[in-house]
């Protein structure tokens, strides 16, 4: 089978920016869309051809990646493509969305009689630059096999977890691991300053000890400074956690934390604190607490 070296991708964000960027580096050829120009014309300098629309950009891929914001986004470009791209083009489609969105695309594809393969990356923008994600597989595994060089551009890890929505309830499990941790230190923080404890000395023995974790390393030295520019927002992890509640009340699974988390979320927004990073959870605690920022 020829080997896969013409990409299309839709959607350079955060995210999709230094993603698109690696793919470059590894020699494959790449063709990009969004809606915004300027991500686009960063991608024409690093020699990227530009497409003017979601049509132009499927002529000649061989596999075409989508990393968007939402269910609807989502489900709106599948429509798109999946009528005009032939059978051996796989659809590579990377955003966080929930299980039962992704089952619609599915049968777009079916459809078509497109390979879909689903497989959200679990990381940070920080991760992505460094090409240290993690990315959760599932769908039709020939054609996971034949993207193997593809995600070796960009990931540190990639997982095939199955043929239908495996992938996409991994990465709802990873991400209401992501929000508890952000919660409970939030929580665990503020009872330490309470208690009298100061800041930096807590957040170094956290490092320490056996709660430790790559998140938490990743954001320690933001923490320290209670620097909380968002790598990713309350108002975008509250968008997940929707995902997160929606695919429990499906499966009957109790979400006593996930509830909790969600509200947290809202009250940073009603705060005026949804477009910091999802770590400053903590300054709700601390209002909460009657305590002044340190």
């Amino acid at each position: 089978m020829e080997k896969i070296k013409r990409i299309g991708w839709i959607g350079i964000g955060k995210m999709g920016l230094p993603m698109a960027s690696h793919i470059l580096k590894e020699g494959f050829e790449l063709s990009v869309f969004d809606i915004d120009p300027r991500p686009c014309e960063v991608m024409r300098q690093r020699g990227a051809k530009i497409a003017n629309s979601i049509n132009s950009l499927s002529n000649g891929c061989q596999v075409i990646v989508s990393i968007l914001p939402n269910d609807h986004t989502v489900e709106t470009v599948a429509g798109q493509l999946l009528a005009q791209i032939g059978k051996d083009v796989i659809f590579l489609e990377m955003s966080t969305i929930s299980p039962k969105s992704s089952s619609r695309v599915a049968e777009m594809a079916d459809m078509y009689s497109v390979s879909y393969l689903r497989a959200p990356v679990s990381g940070t923008v920080g991760n992505a630059e460094a090409r240290s994600l993690t990315a959760m597989v599932s769908g039709p595994r020939e054609a996971y096999d034949r993207c193997q060089s593809l995600f070796g551009a960009f990931c540190k890890k990639h997982f095939y977890l199955g043929s239908e929505e495996e992938a996409r309830w991994m990465k709802l499990v990873v991400n209401l691991q992501v929000g508890a941790l952000a919660a409970a230190l939030g929580e665990g923080l503020t009872m330490g300053r309470a208690g009298g404890l100061d800041w930096e000395i807590m957040l170094e023995v956290l490092e320490q000890s056996v709660v430790s974790s790559p998140l938490l390393k990743v954001k320690l030295p933001f923490l320290l400074r209670r620097d909380f520019t968002p790598a990713f927002t309350a108002k975008q992890m509250s968008k997940d956690f929707d995902l997160i509640l929606d695919a429990m009340s499906e499966t009957c699974s109790v979400g006593a934390m996930a509830c909790w988390i969600r509200q947290l979320l809202t009250a940073m927004q009603a705060c005026g604190l949804g477009e910091n990073d999802y770590f400053g959870c903590v300054e709700i605690y601390e209002n909460l607490a009657g305590l002044k920022k340190s």
